[in-house]
């Protein structure tokens, strides 16, 4: 699909770009054809979940290479509670970053500064389970 941006953005960039005083629509076209003009990963940080959130929606819009990695703005209640369904999107993410493909990860700040296991790591731990093979439990675990 030709898009009327595709050739609107000279881009004339390092390796970071703010933005600023645009909404979250423009900066999806803009990320969208940065993705499609440099061809690798990008990195977006949001300053909080519920904008990395909104971003995320505008940007699945236009391509499906974009992933959400969410975590709580508040420490307190990432201690407290851990909601599955952002844990969910973390491990599904974190997955896709290991398929060779260029795509767009965004999250806000805090899971910008969460640690994660070396890539080895996370990946000698993968265990792929298969229909109808009989496991035990406690291997598992």
């Amino acid at each position: 699909m030709i898009s009327i941006f595709d050739n609107m953005f000279e881009h004339k960039y390092d390796n970071n770009i703010g933005f600023f005083c645009t909404n979250n629509e423009l900066n999806a076209i803009y990320i969208s054809s940065l993705l499609k003009q440099k061809k690798e990963d990008i990195l977006v940080v949001a300053n909080s979940l519920y904008e990395a959130n909104k971003l995320y929606e505008s940007i699945v819009c236009y391509t499906e290479d974009a992933f959400l990695f969410p975590m709580d703005d508040f420490l307190t209640s990432e201690a407290i509670a851990i909601s599955p369904e952002l844990k969910i999107k973390r491990i599904d993410t974190i997955n896709n970053i290991l398929i060779n493909k260029p795509k767009i990860i965004i999250t806000n700040l805090m899971g910008a500064l969460r640690y994660l296991p070396p890539k080895n790591i996370w990946i000698d731990n993968i265990i792929k389970l298969q229909i109808g093979v009989e496991y035990n439990k406690n291997n598992l675990i």
